[in-house]
């Protein structure tokens, strides 16, 4: 979520305070000349390093810059990256094993934008033989759907079995890395919706 540049965001020495990831705000409410402190810092609010995800059970991975929350369903995985700070031209999501490579990538450029699946063999990349469904590009996020089985042309490759190494790249440059990533326990099964969730907890928030 970028910060907000408006009347309504609140302000630390005139610039929209990073309430995302500095917590050394103390959070008071005022009405004329009364004042009533409700957070002793930003920590307590459920943006802070999006804690809000915590409510859910959704899980989630990644650091202070970048996020990756997904939400497991019975054939598929849904996935929401989240970029905090100066939105990249493009974003990968890689996952990896011994039998190839998984890439998800979001191209937050204005002439190009949308998501693109990538299987990559032997050193070879090539599209998915069935596009990823729900991909989409809206502000500094990026959502989509991973099915359980991944096809290509000649084969296919079970998301649910094994493990993964996860990386995070973003203009090329690798920002984040994780090893052994069972997909098939990515995430806590929901019937929440997964975007419906996370955009009205930020909504909400911003327009209080």
């Amino acid at each position: 979520m970028q910060k907000k540049n408006t009347v309504l965001w609140p302000l630390g020495e005139n610039e929209p305070a990073n309430l995302f990831e500095d917590p050394n705000y103390q959070i008071s409410l005022s009405v004329n000349k009364s004042s009533v402190v409700v957070a002793s810092n930003s920590t307590q609010l459920p943006i802070y390093m999006r804690q809000y995800t915590k409510c859910c059970g959704y899980k989630v991975r990644g650091n202070k810059k970048y996020s990756l929350i997904a939400r497991q369903n019975k054939d598929s995985t849904d996935f929401l990256l989240q970029v905090l700070g100066q939105t990249p031209k493009v974003a990968k999501v890689a996952f990896s094993k011994s039998d190839g490579i998984i890439t998800t990538e979001c191209n937050f450029d204005a002439d190009i934008i949308g998501v693109n699946g990538l299987i990559t063999l032997n050193g070879q990349s090539s599209p998915l033989t069935e596009p990823l469904t729900n991909g989409k590009v809206f502000d500094n996020r990026c959502s989509w759907t991973l099915p359980g089985v991944v096809k290509y042309n000649s084969g296919k490759l079970d998301t649910k079995k094994g493990s993964f190494n996860l990386k995070i790249f973003v203009d090329e440059t690798p920002v984040y890395n994780e090893d052994n990533v069972n997909l098939s326990g990515f995430a806590f099964t929901t019937s929440a919706s997964f975007i419906v969730i996370m955009m009205s907890v930020m909504i909400s928030f911003i327009f209080l």
